[in-house]
């Protein structure tokens, strides 16, 4: 996937400076900007919010898998479960400033893309941990790759809307965030229902299928998501 290069957006057409004598002034095409702009709410947006469903689901499923046996399968204790919980806020603070600085070197659709596969590879490698120690890694490693998908989304849309238009889109993230509570208690219950299966937990099974999709769905928004505003 090509990295959003920030000259081509059409934020950048909101900007104007005085031409210099015996310069053309150049007149932005409204109309032109108006339909690339419903162009990436239609087709841009969409995934985005996909992606941060994506991230909320493979960040929370283990509170479903606590329910389905997690703290039993691998012996955990109740002070355990909550390190292994909260470790992963640890990493995802630390790792935010250097994704950002990857985004600025070398582009936020490069820096997306290696975000998104890390974090479900590490999703789906969390369906065969079998001690504390591996949990601990696991969640150190979701919280380090999930950090970067907020300032690679923040730089996008700051290229391409101005403003006044941010925040809108940002509360459509937001509010994707929060629907990712709803649908992976019913995914959930899903994979539960399917009981132990080829010698897996249903605690495992829900990692690896999440992490498998996930990884699956990832990948084709990496590559479906244009380079550019006149790609949109």
């Amino acid at each position: 996937m090509a990295r959003i290069k920030q000259e081509a957006t059409p934020n950048t057409a909101y900007a104007s400076e005085e031409p210099e004598e015996g310069q053309i002034e150049h007149i932005p095409d409204l109309e032109l900007e108006q339909r690339t702009l419903r162009k990436f709410d239609l087709y841009v947006l969409p995934q985005f919010m996909i992606l941060v469903l994506i991230a909320y689901l493979d960040r929370s499923n283990i509170g479903n898998a606590r329910v389905f046996g997690f703290e039993e399968g691998l012996n955990l204790t109740s002070h355990q479960f909550n390190d292994i919980s909260t470790v992963f806020y640890a990493t995802y603070v630390l790792f935010e400033v250097p994704w950002v600085m990857a985004v600025k070197r070398y582009g936020a659709n490069t820096v997306l893309g290696a975000a998104l596969v890390l974090w479900s590879t590490v999703t789906l490698c969390t369906g065969f941990v079998q001690t504390y120690t591996q949990c601990l890694v696991m969640r150190l490693l979701l919280g380090a790759a999930e950090a970067g998908l907020f300032p690679a989304l923040s730089f996008v849309i700051s290229t391409i809307w101005d403003r006044q238009n941010q925040v809108k889109r940002v509360s459509l993230l937001y509010m994707s965030s929060a629907l990712s509570g709803a649908f992976g208690k019913l995914f959930a219950y899903g994979v539960q229902s399917m009981g132990r299966q080829r010698g897996l937990d249903a605690w495992r099974w829900l990692f690896i299928i999440e992490g498998a999709i996930s990884l699956l769905i990832c990948s084709l928004i990496w590559f479906t998501l244009p380079k550019s505003a006149e790609e949109a």
